[in-house]
């Protein structure tokens, strides 16, 4: 069903993000386009996540989602690059995030952005 057929869902609380798998059907394009899409209370993401892999699993991620956090009382402007990262099994194995904070960029080893692994307080700067 969602096979060159892109796919809006809505966010939970605004947005949207739009799934869209293309290409080969050996190894498809998968992208994941997020419009101003919030699904928890001042977090809003913008932008493509896209991966490439084989029926393993194996392959790599690309482009960049944009990232507002509103506290309420300060925003943080940041973004996530995905073009370094390879993946196997759908997990990152290797490579590094571009990630930038409030205009300062980084390259952040795979490991530190493990979904199992995540600690955003390391990231974000303190106001």
């Amino acid at each position: 069903a969602y096979w060159n057929n892109p796919t809006p869902f809505g966010g939970m609380i605004a947005g949207s993000v739009t799934l869209n798998m293309h290409g080969n059907l050996l190894r498809p394009t998968v992208d994941f386009t997020y419009d101003e899409m919030v699904n928890f209370k001042g977090l809003s993401l913008s932008g493509v996540q896209g991966s490439v892999a084989n029926a393993s699993g194996d392959g790599s991620l690309s482009d960049t989602v944009d990232i507002t956090l509103d506290s309420g009382a300060n925003i943080f402007q940041a973004s996530v690059g995905y073009d370094g990262i390879l993946i196997e099994g759908t997990v990152p194995s290797s490579g590094s995030y571009t990630v930038t904070v409030d205009s300062v960029t980084e390259n952040v080893d795979h490991t530190v952005l493990n979904p199992g692994n995540l600690f955003f307080t390391e990231l974000i700067p303190s106001p």
